[in-house]
């Protein structure tokens, strides 16, 4: 493995969105920033990438001197279990196994010379989650949260076991925050509003901390496989995006 930065993005929590953060950084980073960029999907049980990336029909991996070369979209080199599975099949693995297909991934892929490497932790503090943070050396990770208790709960799981590892924590998203009404331009608080995400930065002292609302072109985007930020209706997105980039870089 060769890349100069190894991010991870990480959540307890499913359904957050990281994954849909780890696409679109990675696209950003190398569409606009012209950066070389590796995209691991760690979720092996329930990988999403190919759809994200709209690659789900074309599955196919090819095999080079018994290495996996990667699938490239928008300029990224992919690698994701779902480019194995397609649509019609599950990864009955059990945790040993899991961990051994996600190495093998991330091992035996033909990455070449990366500036950034983005891995997306799947849920849970499992197998997985202490398999790469032992052998795989994070420049550091960024967090995604939504404003529930529950989800709120989960990322402070992540955070003692990442504080374990001596991992950095870049910073936080907050995904999710709010809906702003098209016709009268509430906000509406959909997740609820409390003071919990602002006492979980304050608690762990997080730098580099975002938030950003629902938007329904971003629902639209994972289901086409085209990134948000190609979506002009999305800029406000993406200006976060680009500000976590300067992070990472």
């Amino acid at each position: 493995m060769k890349a100069k930065k190894i991010i991870g993005i990480v959540s307890c929590k499913g359904g957050v969105g990281k994954s849909t953060l780890a696409v679109n950084l990675s696209v950003l980073l190398s569409s606009f920033y012209f950066k070389r960029v590796g995209l691991l999907d760690a979720d092996i049980h329930g990988p999403n990438h190919p759809r994200f990336l709209g690659s789900s029909n074309d599955l196919k991996i090819n095999i080079q001197n018994k290495s996996l070369i990667p699938k490239k979209k928008y300029n990224v080199m992919s690698m994701s279990m779902g480019y194995f599975l397609g649509q019609r099949s599950s990864a009955l693995l059990r945790g040993p196994m899991v961990s051994n297909t996600l190495n093998y991934l991330y091992t035996n892929t033909q990455w070449d010379m990366l500036d950034v490497l983005i891995i997306d932790f799947p849920p849970g503090t499992g197998d997985v989650y202490l398999s790469m943070l032992r052998d795989i050396k994070f420049d550091g990770v960024f967090l995604v949260t939504t404003p529930q208790t529950v989800s709120i709960e989960d990322v402070k799981r992540s955070i003692f076991m990442l504080n374990k590892f001596n991992v950095n924590i870049l910073g936080i998203l907050e995904n999710k925050k709010y809906y702003e009404c098209n016709t009268c331009g509430s906000y509406n608080y959909i997740y609820g509003y409390s003071d919990n995400f602002k006492k979980l930065v304050s608690e762990f002292k997080i730098s580099n901390v975002y938030g950003l609302p629902l938007h329904m072109d971003i629902s639209k985007s994972s289901n086409t496989g085209i990134p948000f930020i190609f979506y002009e209706s999305c800029y406000q997105h993406t200006l976060v995006l680009n500000k976590i980039c300067q992070v990472f870089l």
